[in-house]
């Protein structure tokens, strides 16, 4: 942060304590959740190093217009926003043994976000 911006309430509820960055230490501290996928976004590389480039964005694009709802269940009739990759993308050994499954349609299912969430990042069928 420049030094000539001025300080931002911590934007933990009910903490007095003024910062330049969204929390402030004794906050930054006690989340490790945050420090958690801090720690992982420095080490797993941008959206392009991890297989989502210009070749991903038109097979999402594609997909997402051959299946317009979401697959997660039955019941669900929420327009599909995001693609699940049923085998995590985080398995990298995986794909580098499987070339082309990033935009294999049997690897993918149409989700709303909610459902997507509810995945967990964990893969398989939703």
């Amino acid at each position: 942060m420049s030094p000539l911006r001025p300080k931002k309430p911590c934007r933990a509820p009910g903490c007095p304590e003024l910062t330049d960055e969204k929390y402030c230490e004794k906050h930054q501290k006690n989340n490790p959740d945050k420090q958690r996928w801090r720690d992982l976004d420095r080490t797993r590389g941008n959206s392009a190093e991890r297989g989502y480039d210009a070749r991903w964005r038109e097979f999402r694009t594609w997909y997402l217009h051959q299946h317009p709802m979401c697959e997660a269940t039955a019941g669900c009739n929420s327009p599909a926003e995001e693609l699940h990759h049923i085998h995590p993308v985080s398995d990298t050994a995986w794909y580098e043994a499987n070339p082309g499954a990033m935009r294999d349609q049997d690897n993918v299912q149409a989700l709303c976000h909610q459902h997507h969430l509810s995945t967990g990042n964990r893969g398989g069928k939703a």
